[in-house]
């Protein structure tokens, strides 16, 4: 039976490009079921592939790192790169497998920038760097770009393609914990089809938040999240900048999702069931997501499948997005315990519940306004913080990019140390926000807790720089009179869809 043929080696400046920028790559080798998320470092100018070569990816792998099983026997692999920043949101070449050998000039080139890639080493008692580990018990591989002729396949001896083969190399199999895996955002598998080339699939429960950023040429009212307008929006053309804009786009409304994966609305997007609710057509040309493809739909890796949602379920129990349950749900990378952490299954009616709710999606049939939206604004599928946690990590990580500068303060304004919502304090207290801390200045805020006041830059900051009106808006309540001592009273409640 005949191989599939590959496909053609991209350009060497597109590999390194990609792989340079990319957080991640996948390795893919022969015989196993899925490929391997590893961290990398790229340094242009090295690798053994041949003249030319735009440099080469590095890799580690031992006792305590990521594991990457079969790589010290591969002779070729396949490195997928995905990220927005590459055609079509991937590259896949072919590399030539080398080991790195400890004190080459090779070794001594690459080992400075492993060890500063390496983020939160385990070090043992005694030891100031990784690097003397990885040579005695771990080991250290160069993935070079293959010369286009030799990625059909290996050479043998006289020199003609020997697709099956491969170089075997002369270290030993590598030791790896069984238990270590690699803390990153994504992984893929492979699924071969019976009539073309295999096709990669993203296998991700993504972000818990997104955004969807909204560009409109004239006044434009949109329901809930964070909205920056110039001016706000429903002001009059008085309160407009001197300034004319460079592009007809005047007011700029961004709507932030919170709580839920961008696939519980935006899964199957721009394809709905019209079996129910409202129906919705996308228009022609409409591109897809990075969403819940036919794989990730009946296969996934998570312990259950994602089963759409109808309009009679619309209201369904919140997830878990605590610090500790995403976290663990993450499964340091693999992606593949959302269930077992982060769904609730437990709420009370209306509230619709069901096991493995946490996967489930809606489609443009019950969120056809959100769907509308896409169709005519621009959508990002792809918001990642810098902390796990709930909704208050989340926006300040859409304002400012970063929850530090955090300081917890009691209704009188002292610093609170420590603070269960605040972490790595200080002594003088600041720290960086993983908990839900309300903040000090807001005039509803509940001081029964310690509330944060944060330092640092925003985006609100820079748009007052530039003397332009920005409003963030979100459900609450707002201030109904005034105390004594002049602080605001905030008395109004109201009923959420279900009652409550």
């Amino acid at each position: 039976m005949s191989q599939p043929r590959p496909a053609p080696q991209p350009p060497p400046d597109l590999i390194a490009e990609a792989t340079k920028r990319a957080g991640l790559i996948w390795i893919t080798i022969d015989g196993q079921d899925r490929p391997r998320p590893a961290w990398h470092v790229w340094r242009a100018g090295t690798g053994r592939a041949g003249p030319g070569s735009p440099g080469a990816a590095y890799v580690v792998t031992g006792p305590g790192e990521q594991p990457l099983p079969g790589l010290a026997g591969a002779g070729r692999v396949t490195v997928i790169v995905a990220g927005g920043q590459t055609p079509g949101g991937r590259v896949e070449w072919t590399a030539a497998v080398g080991r790195v050998e400890p004190g080459s000039g090779e070794w001594d080139e690459v080992i400075g920038p492993l060890v500063a890639g390496r983020l939160n080493a385990a070090l043992a008692e005694g030891e100031t760097s990784p690097a003397p580990r990885w040579a005695t018990s771990g080991a250290v591989f160069r993935l070079a770009p293959a010369p286009d002729d030799t990625a059909l396949g290996d050479r043998g001896p006289d020199g003609t393609a020997a697709p099956n083969s491969r170089i075997l190399l002369s270290a030993a199999p590598l030791s790896v914990h069984p238990d270590r895996r690699l803390a990153g955002h994504r992984q893929r598998r492979h699924y071969p089809l019976a009539s073309q080339p295999p096709v990669w699939r993203f296998l991700m429960h993504r972000s818990f938040r997104s955004v969807l950023a909204v560009a409109a040429a004239g006044g434009l009212c949109l329901a809930g999240g964070m909205a920056v307008a110039a001016p706000a929006l429903g002001a009059s053309a008085a309160h407009h900048s001197a300034d004319s804009t460079a592009t007809p786009i005047q007011h700029v409304v961004v709507i932030f999702q919170e709580n839920v994966s961008f696939d519980h609305y935006f899964g199957t997007y721009p394809h709905a069931a019209n079996t129910d609710g409202n129906p919705f057509h996308a228009r022609p040309g409409t591109p897809s997501v990075n969403g819940l493809t036919p794989a990730l739909l009946t296969h996934n890796p998570n312990s259950a499948n994602p089963q759409r949602l109808t309009p009679a379920q619309a209201l369904t129990c919140d997830q878990n997005h605590g610090y500790t349950a995403e976290q663990k749900a993450l499964d340091q990378g693999l992606m593949d315990k959302f269930v077992e952490f982060t769904n609730n299954s437990t709420c009370s009616p209306p509230n619709f519940s069901a096991p493995g709710l946490v996967m489930d999606y809606y489609d443009g049939n019950t969120v056809t306004g959100l769907w509308n939206y896409a169709q005519r604004y621009a959508m990002s599928d792809n918001f990642y913080d810098t902390v796990f946690g709930p909704s208050t990590p989340g926006a300040l990580n859409l304002i400012s990019g970063q929850t530090g500068g955090a300081t917890p303060l009691n209704a009188a304004g002292q610093v609170v140390n420590p603070s269960g919502a605040v972490g790595s304090q200080g002594a003088n207290g600041v720290g960086t926000v993983f908990g839900d801390p309300d903040p000090f200045y807001d005039g509803c805020a509940n001081h029964a807790n310690p509330t944060v006041s944060m330092s640092g830059q925003n985006v609100g900051d820079l748009l007052n720089a530039k003397g332009i009106s920005w409003g963030w808006f979100q459900g609450g309540f707002a201030p109904t009179s005034t105390n004594a001592a002049g602080f605001a009273v905030c008395g109004a409640t109201h009923q959420n869809i279900g009652g409550n």
